[in-house]
Formats: structure tokens, C-alpha cells, sequence
């Protein structure tokens, strides 16, 4: 792709130093990028052309009359699908609703988040949907699934079907006590947006989120998401990004 039609890019408008009567080419970028497309070596000036060539897709790219940096910035926000497990006999009920008020209580905007809370009916129906509701006055796109069975295969599918239009996959498991930071998922945005970083998978204690599209592709070979997330955690390591795995 190239930065041709974009509304965000900068030209020169000075005086043509070749003394011709067209201005300048392509000199920067509204929304900070073509500098760091540049500086990681994914941008070239376009071979006659008055403009930069990029090889790689740029999600900033706007060619809507009104367009505005503030306004793109805030619609390429990654999604976040959040299922939150609940164990009848390795956590308790109040230990699992303040972790769902923690994990709600995330610094992120509430349209980008989705839970699905995964509890059991011997909690008590009405328990579990009065959490659901306090936790849909923030977001909007929260729901609960019942464990109905120990099948862990059919858990996964009966939870993650709801979330799947998500940009990324999370799975939190109360008894495994996560102390998981208000701000991971402002930090993952931050790191592929701005820093133009890539970021896959995170593993810590009680908790994993990994990329959709990576999860999806290794799924079935290995058989269940824990799985996958090692997975995609081991070929972390081996590439040398040690910051993604625990």
C-alpha cells in the first residue's frame, strides 16, 4: 500500500526545489507513522512519485473527507474477548465476584471489552445473573455461560463462541489467584499501535491472552486453548521475546 490518497499525509508545500511548478513530495505523516515506518525500514519514497510505498498494511489509513487522527486512533483499538472462570471447589462465590469487578474496573474503554462469565447454576441463578447485570452497566456486551459438564473442550466452545469476533482471547481462572494489571489492556494497544510493535501471546499466573487470529490457526492441532497459549508462548521464547511469556 502507499500513503497516496491518504487525508493524514503531510506534503511540502514550499516552493519546488527543482524549479518547476509542482510542490513537494510527501514529507511526513499526521499520525506519527511514516517516520517510524521509515526508521523500521517498512517505508520507501515511492519511484517517481510524490509519496511514500509502504509493505505493510497501515491501519491509520484514512481517505474519508473529515477523517481525524483523534477519531481513527480511537477505532483501532484492539477487541478483547474475556472469559472469567469460576470453580465451585477451588474458589468461592465473593472471591470471584471481586475478581469480575477488578477485571471490569480495567482502564480501557468498555466498547472494546467482552466478558463472558463462567460460573455454575449451583452458585444460584440469580446470583450469577445479578453480577452479569451490574457488569453490563459499564459493558454493555457481557454475558454468562453455565458449566454444565467437566467436558474442558466443550466449556471452551460453549464460552469462546461468544467472544470470537474479538481481536484477542483471554482466559482468567479465579483459583489460580491472576493479580492482573488495570492497565494490560491499554499496554497491549500502546505496543502495537504506537510502538508499531508486534504482540502475540502473554502468559501469567492465573491468566493468558493471545491473539485470535494465532490461536485459531493452532487450535485444533493442539488440542485446547492452555495448550495453544504454551504453544504460542514456547515459539515466543525461541524467536527471543521473553517480555510475552511468563
Amino acid at each position: 500500500m502507499d500513503c497516496n490518497e491518504c487525508v493524514f499525509k503531510i506534503v511540502d508545500t514550499g516552493p519546488p526545489t527543482s524549479g518547476g511548478p509542482f510542490g513537494g513530495g510527501q514529507i511526513g505523516c499526521e499520525a506519527g507513522r511514516l517516520e517510524k515506518y521509515i526508521k523500521s525500514g517498512h517505508a520507501s519514497p515511492s519511484m517517481g512519485r510524490p509519496y511514500y510505498d509502504l509493505d505493510k498494511f497501515c491501519n491509520m489509513y484514512r481517505n474519508e473527507e473529515g477523517s481525524t487522527v483523534e477519531k481513527a486512533r480511537f477505532q483501532i483499538q484492539p477487541t478483547f474477548g474475556i472469559v472469567i472462570r469460576d470453580s465451585l471447589s477451588d474458589n468461592t462465590w465473593e472471591e470471584y465476584v471481586e475478581l469480575v469487578d477488578h477485571v471490569a474496573s480495567a482502564n480501557y474503554h468498555p466498547s472494546f471489552l467482552k466478558f463472558v462469565l463462567s460460573s455454575s447454576r449451583k452458585r444460584g441463578v440469580y446470583n450469577v445473573c445479578r453480577l452479569v447485570d451490574r457488569t453490563q452497566e459499564k459493558f454493555h456486551h457481557t454475558l454468562s455461560v453455565f458449566q454444565e459438564n467437566d467436558d474442558e473442550k466443550l466449556l471452551e466452545f460453549d464460552t469462546f463462541k461468544e467472544v470470537m469476533k474479538a481481536s484477542y482471547l483471554m482466559q482468567i481462572k479465579c483459583w489460580e489467584k491472576p493479580e492482573i494489571d488495570l492497565d494490560i489492556f491499554k499496554d497491549i494497544d500502546t505496543k502495537i499501535n504506537d510502538d508499531l510493535e508486534v504482540f502475540v501471546v502473554s502468559k501469567r499466573k492465573g491468566y493468558s491472552i493471545g491473539l485470535k487470529a494465532a490461536i485459531n490457526s493452532l487450535y485444533l492441532e493442539c488440542g485446547g486453548f492452555d495448550k495453544t497459549i504454551d504453544h504460542l508462548v514456547s515459539a515466543s521464547n525461541e524467536r527471543g521475546v521473553p517480555d510475552e511469556a511468563e
